[in-house]
C-alpha cells in the first residue's frame, strides 16, 4: 500500500554508481562536493564512519569554518575491529568542533549525507574506504530547496 503523495513541487534526484570498474569514485566525489558546499549543516549517519583523509580533512575543514557538522556511529558494533576503526577519528573530529552522537538503540545501518537541509544523499555506501573503492554500491541524490 502505497498512500497518494503530493509533493508539492519537483525534486531533482541523481542516481550515482561506484566499484571497482569505475575510472572515478563518483559517490566518494559526490560526498566531497556535497561537505565543500555546506554553509550551515552537515548531518551524516554510517555504520563504518572509517574513511580516508580527504573526507575526513573536509569534515574537519567544515567545521572549523563554522559548519555545525553532526555524525551518528552505532555504539552497538557488528564488528569489534570496524568499530574501533571507526572510533580511532573520534577524537581529532571532537578537536576540529565536529559533533558526535551515539545511536544505542540497537545497530545503526543508515548512510545518509544531508547539506543544510537542501541536498541529500542515501543509498548503500558506507563512509569507508573499502565502499568508496571496492565495492559495488549506488546512492541517490536528492536535491531540494523547498
Amino acid at each position: 500500500y502505497f498512500p497518494d503523495v503530493d509533493s508539492g513541487g519537483t525534486t531533482g534526484v541523481q542516481i550515482a554508481s561506484s566499484g571497482p570498474d569505475e575510472t572515478w569514485e563518483q559517490i566518494k566525489y559526490g560526498y566531497l562536493k556535497m561537505i565543500a558546499s555546506a554553509k550551515k549543516s552537515i548531518y551524516i549517519q554510517s555504520p563504518y564512519f572509517i574513511p580516508d583523509q580527504a573526507f575526513l580533512d573536509a569534515v574537519k575543514i567544515a567545521a572549523l569554518g563554522g559548519v555545525d557538522v553532526n555524525i551518528m556511529i552505532p555504539n552497538k558494533p557488528d564488528h569489534p575491529f570496524v568499530y574501533w576503526a571507526t572510533y580511532n577519528n573520534v577524537a581529532s573530529l571532537l578537536d576540529a568542533g565536529v559533533n558526535i552522537f551515539h545511536y544505542n538503540n540497537g545497530f545503526l545501518h543508515s548512510k545518509t549525507l544531508v547539506i543544510d537541509d537542501e541536498v541529500a544523499s542515501v543509498g548503500t555506501t558506507n563512509m569507508d574506504h573499502r565502499s568508496f573503492t571496492l565495492n559495488f554500491e549506488i546512492n541517490a541524490f536528492i536535491y531540494d530547496t523547498y
